[in-house]
């Protein structure tokens, strides 16, 4: 996906004065907690990588551990292409939501983000600054995402993409584990 010059610059300003910065908070994973109960999952940009986050998906349900899933951000074509299942906990981002820099406006992150959550993970191996945004707007959960030039400072936990051909299916696995499903 390529991204423009003017939406790489929003981005950049926008993260520079908008975005909230983490909280260093020292963060716990233990068998003997509670675990994550309520994740909000951000789906791919471009479709080619939905069917391997779908596949994903399903793997907490085979797990038993889709009810943790609360809310599911995808774009409004992907409604189409989604499992019926995946529908129910689904939200769209629509042409609408978009400002004329290639960014969220302040409603539609407002709309997107709104609930409780232990955790969000962005499924989108890609650089997309929407994407960026909604995980940045939680300072305080685990954030999980695929390392890029901008995640470093959005994201908890980085999932190294130069770990050869399948990293992809590979950064699923590792949030599989380090989440404890």
């Amino acid at each position: 996906m390529k991204i423009s010059l003017k939406t790489k610059i929003a981005f950049w300003v926008w993260q520079r004065f908008r975005f909230k910065e983490p909280e260093n908070k020292f963060q716990k994973i233990s068998t003997l907690g509670n675990g994550i109960r309520s994740l909000l999952i951000i789906l791919p940009r471009e479709n080619s990588h939905l069917p391997l986050a779908q596949h994903f998906l399903k793997s907490l349900t085979s797990r038993g551990q889709f009810s943790a899933v609360n809310k599911i951000i995808g774009w409004e074509e992907q409604k189409d292409i989604l499992d019926p299942q995946l529908l129910q906990r689904f939200q769209s981002i629509s042409e609408n939501d978009i400002n004329r820099y290639g960014l969220l406006t302040d409603e539609a992150i407002k709309k997107l983000t709104n609930g409780q959550f232990n955790g969000v993970i962005n499924l989108d191996p890609l650089f997309n600054p929407t994407s960026y945004q909604l995980v940045s707007w939680f300072s305080s959960v685990p954030r999980i995402g695929f390392s890029s030039e901008f995640g470093r400072d959005i994201y908890n936990i980085i999932i190294d993409s130069n770990n050869g051909a399948n990293y992809i299916e590979q950064g699923y696995e590792y949030i599989l584990e380090v989440l404890g499903l």
